[in-house]
């Protein structure tokens, strides 16, 4: 029978059972409580060093350090600054000065001040090493033990740190930045390039007496660079003298500066606070984490540099007068005009679109470019008979006299070049003999489109001198040998007739303000017209990707059609003329397909299908002569939209011969008066809507706060109606919108529309123009704008127009006419009706995030354009530079004082003369070191500088005796930090 196992007695109690020790029932009482109490206490020793550990570990290190010091809106007062480290020999603080500004009573809201921070207890740092040194600071930049915001790759993915704002000082050596480090250590290795030797030794010098403190290039690097370097002079200085920081302040606030403007004293009020707190700093470390580490406070001094490097290039420029400061203010811009225009588009539409989209003044240039602009529209200024019959008899009088001054200064100028060229003025087949095929075709057809018009004129002048006239419609064929001796001797000719006359009405002998005059400004103005339109269009041809965008703006989608029409025409006309023209285009066409790189093929076949360019089949012609008339119109645009083809060593020649034969005909196409006006719309209407003041969109497509920015994207065509072309989803909820939130106000609108038509005539004129204009797409009328009834403007509800003009047109209701009440009246419930329509439309919110997409392409497309027209002449094989020259004439009518305001605005990197200003306006002039290995220094500069390493002296500060120094690199700058600081002077 089984029972149970009887269990093992207790060991005795003088066995070595740990167990059992605590609990043998046989030991004393006193005995068991202690042994208990004993082994609690060595749990919570062996468990608590493990957290010691972890804490000291984890958590010590991160602690953002003491409790925020007392932190008073106006300058401390002599009590808090008495608690800042004195100096040796318990010399008592001097008394602090006034305070120069007191924002209570201004009522500057000031910056929340930072929090002390705590030198890191690093158990590996060497003995000989202070905590929070400098040395101390390289010694952990060496050791990879710094803080995220210095350091400038991310550890784990060497990738870009984004939070990177300062490194810690690093010897240049080590530095990432310094190209050819290893010629630092032995500068005068015999394998070192000689043009490299400056350059190593330059470095090692810099490497023996100053660390390197890297900055973002973000286009602050300057701003980023000066502030470490001020600070941590500041501080250097703090070491001798506990008021450094105090006195820096106090020279801050009593700065001219801080009383030029509320913005100006706001910044010099927050950064005096700041200085006046870095007074509690016991170490340079603390410098870099609490301040120079610290995105707002670092942003606090960049601003406030920025604004003040423009003010004192400001005061600088004033002194020379408000033309030359206007000169100067120009030469800054020239390098900005995108971002100047996008100025313009946001804060001065309206000054933008009456000088720059509806119409664009002649520029004031010489009586040479006018003669030189004449003769480009030669057959186009010269009226023909049945134009001059349209005339009044006054009208037909002033035109024939400057026809006959023409022809006098043309004829004068023609006299010239017979005597430069003899042989080629004679005889029409002696250029002809010399010219290519391409040329010579496009030549006879200018010489018929003039005897067409005008069959006395070709007899008129020479054949020299017509063909002079044929290359100033074609620039871009007058770089071979014939055409530049022809337009050498041509400028020869022109100086001779008109010498340096400021205007032509001189040089035609006309008296001012004459009947004469007008005629020939009216015409020179018609030409510019004509001249920019032109320019505009081939900018738009000659922009990367612009026809495969050409969708984002229907008005460029229109244009580009009606031209590869107008060119399919061309193309007919010469099969028909003589085949063997084409074929021969076509064999040039196939060479460049056959020898295309991939990625371009591809593109080509996309642009072949783009629908821009279909055509419609012609009647008289076969599917093969309808094929190749097409495959030249394609291979003509291709070329234009990649101009490298024009350099590209298997395709450069037959490109050449395309565009030779092709180009040319389409800038005379595009010269022709009937064609001027809707060219001329289309034109307008893409720079319009290229010039939309920016769309309110979201950065993020998949953004959460949909409903906010659809709200804003309806109040924003409430008051750019002109909108509507570029997205038909949105268009058709938009116009839906429109209908029905002003339909019980339709009555009430037609009323008060009367009214505005008597008391404000002129704002309602153009502001139903500008529509019209920017709301033209071309489609059915050969016009600038179509008729009445068929307008842009004409197909909206006259509430919400009325609703939207006074949007554009604020002042109307505050000016204290007879309409103020109805109108403040109308505007109050005619907002309150559009915000409750809009509120009922949920699928426009769907719409709108449904197409948000396509607005993000239309804004890089406008982005796209803009930078293309601003190229210079240059940058492009076709030079075009009339919208560019256009809009700096523009820049010159405004004042000094606001070109000084868009200059502060738009440029956001530190120019030449802020550099020089802010050096010499704070009284802090820093030493200036050049790095030797710029391609783009001037090797005389560069020679000047070699003695001194690289440091420059014009405008800046002896190495010697400067207590800032900064190092420039290509479009980059640094700060450099001494290795042993200069006791202060």
């Amino acid at each position: 029978m089984l029972g149970t196992t009887p269990t093992s007695p207790c060991p005795a109690p003088e066995s070595n059972n740990k167990y059992h020790l605590t609990t043998n029932p046989y030991a004393p009482l006193i005995l068991r409580v202690l042994r208990v109490v004993g082994y609690i206490l060595l749990h919570i020793l062996t468990l608590g060093i493990l957290l010691l550990i972890h804490y000291c570990k984890y958590h010590c290190f991160q602690e953002r350090g003491l409790p925020r010091p007392p932190s008073p809106s106006y300058a401390p007062s002599e009590k808090t600054l008495s608690q800042v480290k004195k100096k040796p020999g318990g010399r008592e603080t001097p008394p602090t000065p006034p305070p120069p500004l007191d924002p209570q009573e201004l009522r500057i809201p000031t910056m929340a001040l930072p929090k002390l921070s705590k030198i890191p207890k690093i158990l590996s740092r060497p003995r000989h090493i202070i905590p929070g040194s400098l040395q101390d600071m390289v010694w952990q930049q060496t050791q990879g033990k710094v803080p995220i915001a210095a350091q400038m790759l991310l550890p784990t993915h060497l990738d870009i740190n984004p939070d990177f704002l300062a490194s810690y000082p690093t010897p240049i050596v080590n530095d990432p930045l310094i190209p050819f480090r290893h010629y630092i250590s032995d500068p005068q290795d015999p394998s070192i390039p000689r043009h490299q030797s400056l350059y190593a030794q330059q470095m090692h010098y810099l490497n023996q007496h100053y660390y390197i403190v890297n900055v973002p290039g973000d286009g602050h690097c300057f701003y980023r660079a000066y502030t470490i370097g001020w600070l941590c002079s500041i501080f250097e200085r703090s070491r001798h003298n506990p008021q450094a920081f105090a006195n820096e302040a106090n020279m801050i606030s009593r700065h001219p500066f801080a009383q030029s403007s509320a913005r100006a004293n706001q910044l010099s009020t927050e950064l005096a606070n700041l200085l006046y707190f870095c007074s509690h700093l016991t170490s340079l470390q603390q410098l870099f984490d609490s301040i120079l580490h610290s995105e707002k406070h670092v942003g606090l001094c960049i601003v406030y540099l920025r604004h003040l490097a423009s003010y004192a290039v400001h005061q600088q420029i004033q002194v020379l007068g408000e033309e030359n400061a206007r000169v100067a203010y120009i030469l800054d811009l020239e390098e900005l005009l995108p971002e100047t225009l996008g100025y313009f588009r946001e804060k001065a539409k309206k000054s933008l679109w009456s000088n720059m989209i509806s119409s664009r003044p002649l520029p004031p240039t010489s009586a040479k470019e006018h003669a030189c602009l004449l003769i480009e529209f030669l057959p186009w200024i010269l009226s023909t008979e049945e134009e001059k019959r349209n005339l009044t008899p006054q009208e037909r009088e002033a035109q024939e006299l400057l026809e006959k001054r023409f022809q006098r200064l043309f004829t004068s100028i023609d006299s010239h070049l017979k005597l430069k060229e003899p042989k080629l003025a004679r005889d029409l087949n002696q250029i002809l003999a010399k010219l290519s095929i391409q040329e010579t075709i496009n030549f006879q057809y200018y010489l018929n489109t003039l005897e067409r018009r005008h069959p006395h004129v070709k007899k008129q002048y020479s054949p020299l001198f017509l063909w002079v006239a044929f290359l100033h419609t074609c620039p871009h064929l007058q770089s071979s040998p014939l055409a530049k001796k022809a337009m050498s001797a041509f400028q020869q000719a022109l100086k001779a007739c008109v010498g340096n006359q400021n205007s032509l009405t001189q040089a035609l002998s006309f008296d001012s303000n004459s009947p004469q005059e007008a005629s020939l400004n009216s015409t020179l103005d018609h030409c510019w017209q004509q001249q920019i339109t032109e320019e505009v269009i081939l900018h738009l041809f000659t922009t990367i990707n612009s026809l495969k965008d050409a969708h984002r703006i229907p008005q460029l989608e229109r244009l580009y059609r009606r031209l590869a029409i107008l060119m399919h025409k061309r193309l007919v006309s010469l099969l028909q003329k003589d085949p063997t023209i084409i074929d021969g285009l076509l064999k040039n066409v196939n060479s460049i397909e056959n020898n295309l790189p991939k990625e371009l093929l591809s593109e080509y076949k996309n642009l072949c299908s783009s629908p821009c360019l279909h055509m419609r089949k012609q009647q008289h012609l076969n599917d093969e002569q309808q094929k190749n008339c097409n495959k030249g119109v394609y291979m003509l645009f291709f070329i234009l939209q990649n101009p490298s083809l024009l350099s590209h060593p298997q395709c450069q020649n037959f490109a050449k011969n395309v565009l030779n034969l092709l180009f040319p005909y389409l800038q005379c196409v595009l010269k022709k008066p009937e064609n001027l006006e809707i060219l001329q719309g289309l034109t307008s209407s893409i720079l319009g809507s290229i010039t939309l003041p920016p769309l309110p969109l979201p950065e993020d497509t998949f953004s959460h706060d949909i409903a906010r920015y659809a709200g804003q994207f309806a109040q924003y065509f409430a008051s750019h109606p002109e909108v509507l072309p570029l997205n038909a989803p949105l268009a058709a909820q938009l116009r839906e919108l429109a209908q029905t939130a002003f339909a019980d106000l339709e009555e009430t609108a037609q009323n008060l529309y009367q009214e505005i038509s008597q008391h404000h005539p002129q704002e309602w004129e153009k502001f139903v123009d500008r529509l019209n204009i920017l709301g033209y797409q071309g489609s059915r009328y050969p016009q600038a704008r179509p008729p009445l009834k068929d307008s842009f403007a004409n197909s909206l509800p006259i509430g919400f127009l009325l609703f939207s003009f006074l949007k554009n047109y604020p002042g109307l209701l505050q000016r204290g006419s007879p309409l103020e009440q109805q109108l403040k009246t109308f505007f109050t419930t005619a907002s309150q009706k559009f915000r409750d329509t809009l509120h009922c439309m949920p699928k426009f919110q769907e719409t709108f995030a449904r197409e948000l997409p396509k607005l993000k392409d239309f804004v890089n497309t406008q982005e796209t354009i803009i930078r293309a027209l601003f190229r210079k002449a240059d940058a492009t094989p076709f030079p075009l530079v009339a919208f560019r020259k256009s809009f700096l004439d523009y820049l010159c009518c405004v004042s000094a004082e606001e070109l000084h305001r868009i200059l502060s605005e738009v440029n956001t990197q530190a120019e030449g003369s802020h550099v020089a200003a802010l050096a010499t306006t704070l009284n802090r002039t820093p030493a200036l070191c050049q790095v030797l290995n710029d391609p783009e220094v001037n090797l005389a500069v560069s020679a000047q500088t070699v003695e001194n390493h690289g440091f420059l002296s014009a405008g800046f500060a002896n190495e010697n005796e400067a207590e800032i120094f900064l190092i420039r690199f290509p479009n980059h700058y640094g700060c450099l930090l001494p290795k042993t600081p200069k006791p202060p002077q």
